[in-house]
């Protein structure tokens, strides 16, 4: 976890606070420490398990993909379930 706090204060310092704002990590980290340090860098945090965190990535990178290519954010309920649905 050291590690993890390390590069978490690296990309902040260098990146700025706009390119990072939420912490998405596995249950693994969900431990009061980590937490108080990753509050202490101003970051709002969700942690879950695993297989929760893959899915909430696959949704973020497809909504992305919409809004890459149509220019605005394409997402819509039925479009989000399909993705978990696959």
């Amino acid at each position: 976890m050291a590690c993890s706090l390390d590069l978490l204060r690296e990309l902040r310092e260098e990146l700025g606070s706009r390119f990072l704002d939420v912490l998405v990590a596995d249950a693994l980290y969900l431990q009061a420490p980590f937490v108080k340090e990753i509050e202490g860098l101003g970051l709002d945090w969700v942690i879950a398990e695993a297989l929760t965190v893959l899915t909430m990535i696959r949704v973020l990178a497809y909504t992305l993909t919409l809004v890459f290519f149509s220019g605005k954010c394409a997402a819509t309920p039925e479009t989000v379930r399909s993705v978990f649905a696959t």
